[in-house]
């Protein structure tokens, strides 16, 4: 993947134990031990909805966004 191509997203996930609710908290502390990578790939899925649209926005292939969300839900969940 082009490390050129990034979404920019305006909030930081910045977990605020004072405003959030807990499971919006430990879901921005799971995402927040995501990687730069792994975070904008879940991030854009979440926005787009589709594999297909997020693989062709980096430019590899529908199997590829699969197998890495996968690999990113599992971090997540881990981390939950």
């Amino acid at each position: 993947m082009e490390e050129t191509k990034k979404i920019v997203y305006e909030e930081d996930y910045v977990p605020d134990s004072l405003n959030d609710e807990e499971d919006v908290y430990r879901l921005k502390e799971a995402l927040n031990k995501l990687n730069g990578v792994q975070k904008q790939i879940f991030l854009h899925y979440c926005e787009i909805g589709t594999y297909a649209g997020t693989a062709r926005y980096y430019g590899v292939s529908v199997p590829t966004v699969k197998k890495y969300l996968q690999e990113i839900r599992t971090k997540i969940f881990q981390n939950l």
